[in-house]
């Protein structure tokens, strides 16, 4: 969830008239704290590109033990797996 979601989702809770009082006094209390929004949108994009090559790296790891995948792109796949690091035994 990216801190523009996580601000907007506190600034309905602030101008919500049926909210209970504590959901408005955190939001009061939390909102400040989200004046450096870029940051935490960073962190967001950095952890999706790991989630997005760990799923990728799963992928072709799971594709080399497919038999009806070719040789051909067995060996395209073990050259990608190794220039992200991962070693796999032939």
């Amino acid at each position: 969830m990216s801190s523009k979601q996580i601000s907007t989702g506190y600034t309905v809770a602030l101008n919500n008239a049926s909210d209970p009082g504590p959901s408005i006094n955190n939001s009061k209390q939390v909102l400040p704290e989200l004046v450096d929004t870029d940051e935490l949108d960073e962190k967001q994009n950095i952890d999706d590109r790991h989630r997005d090559e760990d799923v990728m790296i799963a992928t072709h790891k799971a594709t080399l033990r497919n038999p009806n995948i070719g040789e051909d792109t067995k060996a395209h796949i073990r050259q990608v797996l190794s220039e992200h690091g991962v070693n796999i035994d032939s």
